[in-house]
Formats: structure tokens, C-alpha cells, sequence
């Protein structure tokens, strides 16, 4: 809750509302929308070295800069989505009710 009320300024109302699924969406679109202009920058320095890389070598963005998503972005496939009874029974499993 404090991610989202805190630094994404929904209402407590909206986050109540939300299901689990719309809450990880939420936060995967403000995350990409953080790392754009981290990925421009790489992308622009990148542009900028490649002049001065030995002829034959291409520099990739990637061999400039390494960001902590780009080992995350190989990761498992998601889950399908849960239904609420299923959400509600690995709650109580997680809260041992």
C-alpha cells in the first residue's frame, strides 16, 4: 500500500479497489516509464563512443551502461491470473488462518 499511495499518489479508495493484477500492472508501466530516460541516456552514449571504437567493433548500448532490469527482462514467464477465491486461499495459507 505505501508504494502505491505513497509514491504512485492513488487514494486509498482506488488501491482497495484494485485487484492484485491491476496493482502489478499499475506498477510495471511506472517502472518502464522510470527507466526511459536511463535508457536514453545509455542509448545516446552509446551513439556518442561509437566513433571512437575500433573499426569492426560495434558498441552496443548494453556494453555502456548495465542496469539492475536488464538480467530481470530474461526472467520466468508470468503467472496466469489468479481468481479471487484462489487469491483468498493463498492468503489465508500465507496468514496460516
Amino acid at each position: 500500500m505505501g508504494r502505491a499511495v505513497g509514491e504512485l499518489g492513488m487514494s486509498r479508495d482506488d488501491f482497495l479497489d484494485s485487484t492484485p493484477e491491476d496493482l502489478e500492472r499499475i506498477f510495471e508501466a511506472h517502472d518502464v516509464a522510470a527507466r526511459q530516460p536511463w535508457e536514453r541516456a545509455r542509448m545516446v552514449s552509446a551513439i556518442m563512443l561509437q566513433p571512437y571504437t575500433t573499426p569492426g567493433h560495434t558498441l552496443r548500448p548494453v556494453d555502456v551502461m548495465r542496469f539492475p532490469w536488464d538480467d530481470a527482462q530474461a526472467g520466468p514467464a508470468p503467472a496466469a491470473p489468479m481468481t479471487r477465491d484462489e487469491h483468498r486461499a493463498r492468503a489465508q495459507e500465507l496468514l496460516n488462518l
